[in-house]
C-alpha cells in the first residue's frame, strides 16, 4: 500500500467527456494509484456535451445531463477545479499553472482541452449579441435568451449539430434558415439521395435549406437585424446567428508547451504526446490523419489511456469505423464505416421505397462491408456496423444483406423483385 503523499501526481486538464470519461476509466477494474486533480475551464460541473440539442429543443432539463455531482468527486478523492482553466504548462519541470493562480506539479499529465466552433472569415471580427456559438451550455443559454425575442434564426452549418440546432430553433417557434457549405445537407455522413430525403422532411417541418453557399458579407442593422449575403446571390434577414459549421482541436495551451501540434495534439498509439509523460485524447488529439468527434473513438481512447497509466502498456488504441445517428425526433438516419464510392474495388447496393421514404445503400470491398447509409429504416444499423468493425466475411449473404438481417438467417426468403 502507498500513502496518499507517496502517490503520483495525474493532473487532466479539461472537465468535459472525455476528462470525465478518463477519470470513470481510471476507477474501474481495481481502482488506481494516482492522486488526481482535473480542471475544466467552464463553470459547470461536466455534462453530456452531445444532449445539449435536447436542452436547447426544450426535450430534457439542462440538469439531466450533468454527468456526475460534486459528492462523486469528494468521493473518489478527485480535486476538481472549475471555472479555472490551466493557461501555462512547464513541461521542463513539471507543474501547471492555472488562471486563479493555482500551480501544481504533476507526475503524468493529460490534456483532454476538446474543441471550438470553426468561425467563417466574413464572422471573425463582428461581435453582436445575437451571434453565438453551439458548443457549450452557456451557448444553450444564450441562444435560448436571444430566441425570447427573435422571430427569424439563421444557423450557419448542416452538419449533425447544425442540423440539430435547427430542430431546436423551428421548435422555440422561429422561422429557421439553415445555410451549408456542402453540396448537400451532412455530405461527410450521406449521400445526395440520402441528403435530398433529409432536405425534404426539414423543409416539410418549415425549415428553410439552402446548399452549396456560404455567407461573403455580414452586416448588423440599426435595428440590430443581421443581413447576410450568401456568394450565390441571396440575401438573408436574421434577428439571431448560430455558428455550427464546424470544430477545430484546442491546440492552443499544448502548442505553447512545446509539444508536437498539428491539426491536433500528435499523439501515438499509447495516447502518448511528444514527450513521453504527456498524454492526449478525445477532440483535441491527432493520430496519423485522425482527428476525433464523435463518442465512440474518444470511449476507446480513455480505456487505453486508462490501462497505459495503470501500467498495461500492451492495449494500443486504433481508429475504427464509427456510427453516426441524427438526434432530432421523428428523423430516422444512420450512417457507418467508409461511404465513398471513390475507393478502389468499391462496390455497392441500393434499395429504395420512394412510397416509405426509405433508403439503403451499403458499401463493399473485396469480401466485406465497408460501409453503410441508412434513411428512414435504422433498425439493421447496429448490425451492419458490426459486419464491418469485425471485418466480418460476407461474401455468402451479399445478395440478401441489402434487405436486413432477418433475410439473412434461416427462415424467409428475401422479398420479391419489382
Amino acid at each position: 500500500m502507498y500513502s496518499a503523499s507517496a502517490k503520483p501526481h495525474l493532473i487532466i486538464i479539461g472537465n468535459g467527456m472525455a476528462g470525465t470519461r478518463l477519470l470513470e476509466e481510471m476507477l474501474a477494474d481495481e481502482g488506481h494509484n494516482y492522486r488526481i486533480s482535473i480542471f475544466g475551464a467552464e463553470p459547470q460541473l461536466a455534462y453530456n456535451r452531445i444532449l445539449l440539442s435536447p436542452v436547447l429543443a426544450g426535450e430534457m432539463p439542462r440538469t439531466d445531463i450533468q454527468l456526475h455531482n460534486k459528492d462523486w468527486y469528494r468521493q473518489h478523492r478527485i480535486h476538481l477545479y472549475t471555472d479555472d482553466p490551466v493557461i501555462h504548462v512547464d513541461t521542463e519541470n513539471g507543474y501547471i499553472s492555472s488562471a486563479s493562480g493555482v500551480r501544481l506539479a504533476y507526475d503524468k499529465l493529460v490534456f483532454a482541452t476538446g474543441a471550438s466552433s470553426f468561425i467563417p472569415e466574413p464572422l471573425q471580427h463582428i461581435q453582436h449579441e445575437n451571434i453565438h456559438q453551439f458548443r457549450t451550455l452557456n451557448d444553450v443559454t444564450q441562444i435560448l435568451n436571444s430566441s425570447r425575442n427573435a422571430h427569424r434564426a439563421v444557423v450557419l452549418g448542416g452538419g449533425l449539430l447544425g442540423l440539430e440546432a435547427a430542430h431546436g430553433l423551428q421548435k422555440a417557434g422561429l422561422q429557421t434558415d439553415v445555410v451549408h457549405r456542402g453540396q448537400y445537407l451532412m455530405n461527410r455522413q450521406l449521400d445526395m439521395p440520402a441528403a435530398t430525403l433529409l432536405e425534404n422532411t426539414l423543409i416539410n417541418r418549415g425549415i428553410s435549406v439552402h446548399t452549396g453557399c456560404e455567407p461573403e458579407n455580414i452586416t448588423v442593422n440599426t435595428d440590430k437585424a443581421i443581413s447576410l449575403r450568401l456568394n450565390n446571390g441571396r440575401q438573408l434577414q436574421t434577428d439571431m446567428l448560430v455558428i455550427a459549421a464546424g470544430i477545430r482541436p484546442n491546440t492552443q495551451l499544448a502548442n505553447s508547451s512545446g509539444l508536437h501540434c498539428q491539426q491536433g495534439i500528435r499523439i501515438n498509439d499509447r495516447l502518448q504526446t511528444s514527450v513521453d509523460n504527456i498524454y492526449a485524447l478525445g477532440e483535441c488529439c491527432q493520430l496519423g490523419d485522425h482527428t476525433f468527434g464523435l463518442v465512440a473513438p474518444i470511449w476507446e481512447q480513455a480505456n487505453v489511456l486508462a490501462a497505459q497509466l495503470k501500467g498495461r502498456y500492451q492495449q494500443r488504441y486504433q481508429p475504427r469505423p464509427s456510427a453516426t445517428q441524427l438526434k432530432v425526433a421523428g428523423i430516422d438516419l444512420f450512417s457507418a464505416g467508409n461511404i465513398s464510392d471513390q475507393l478502389p474495388a468499391t462496390d455497392t447496393l441500393v434499395l429504395k421505397d420512394p412510397g416509405k421514404d426509405t433508403y439503403k445503400k451499403l458499401f463493399f470491398t473485396r469480401n466485406g462491408l465497408s460501409g453503410a447509409i441508412l434513411y428512414g429504416d435504422v433498425a439493421d444499423g447496429q448490425w451492419y456496423f458490426n459486419l464491418i468493425n469485425n471485418r466480418q466475411d460476407i461474401s455468402q449473404l451479399k445478395p440478401d444483406l441489402i434487405f436486413g438481417q432477418p433475410f439473412c438467417s434461416p427462415g424467409p426468403a428475401r422479398p420479391a423483385a419489382g
